[in-house]
């Protein structure tokens, strides 16, 4: 004979394998709520030449910016990797790093 220890959930009572299930399955759902790694611009002050092209190109509008004459990034949590920016410098001076928001 098989025995089953019960645990009592706020209102609702499960076994222990249906509460083991439901225990992964939250966890799953908590693991797909974390922000994937992002490709961001990197700008090498070295070689931007303050043009402004890579702040024009950019399709969502506020994530670069000009400062001090050199590109910066202003607005990163706001950038979708579409990778315009590093496409249209004509010095090169953008790469895409994987990133995460907020490192």
């Amino acid at each position: 004979m098989i025995t089953a220890t019960a645990i009592l959930v706020p209102t609702v009572l499960l076994c222990v394998y249906c509460y083991r299930k439901a225990a992964l399955q939250e966890r799953n759902s908590q693991a797909d709520k974390v922000e994937p790694p992002s490709l961001l611009p990197i700008i090498d002050n070295d070689l931007c030449g303050g043009c402004g092209s890579c702040v024009e190109a950019c399709p969502e509008g506020e994530v670069l910016g000009l400062l001090n004459g050199k590109a910066a990034l202003i607005q990163p949590a706001k950038c979708l990797s579409h990778g315009a920016c590093r496409d249209i410098c004509p010095l090169e001076a953008i790469t895409l790093e994987n990133s995460r928001y907020g490192n």
